[in-house]
């Protein structure tokens, strides 16, 4: 995607870029290709591949753009989706062990109810297997 720098601070190593879509996008340093990193200043036309993360929307892969390049998008999808699926699964962590809470908590206050205890023992146990079958599947 296309689009200018609004507002960059050099010392604190971040800024804005407004693009095509008349969005602005976060960027850091760290985020500007190698080469370009000296280069960098308001105004300036760039290259960027846009990226949603958990804080909004961000630029990634930034380049200073000239009128014959064109930004290849297929080149960051692989880390795109990395990071996505690590978001994800943290996200799905994150709603086993509430479950598993949640659980554990209903078992305490309903000993007393035989039926109740197994379907939720049965419940826990489903749980706990999926959470580690999702982290086991995570690591490969």
């Amino acid at each position: 995607m296309k689009g200018i720098i609004k507002f960059y601070k050099k010392k604190q190593g971040y800024g804005f870029v407004t693009a095509e879509d008349n969005k602005d996008y976060y960027f850091h340093i760290s985020d500007v290709e190698e080469q370009d990193k000296l280069k960098i200043q308001n105004g300036q036309t760039i290259m960027f591949v846009p990226f949603e993360t958990r804080r909004g929307i961000s630029a990634k892969g930034i380049s200073i753009s000239t009128e014959n390049e064109i930004k290849n998008v297929d080149d960051y999808l692989p880390k795109i989706e990395e990071k996505n699926k690590i978001v994800d699964t943290a996200k799905l962590e994150i709603f086993c062990v509430y479950i598993c809470i949640i659980i554990n908590l209903l078992l305490f206050f309903s000993s007393h109810s035989s039926n109740l205890v197994l379907l939720l023992s049965v419940l826990l146990i489903l749980t706990l297997i999926s959470f580690l079958f999702i982290r086991h599947n995570q690591k490969k």
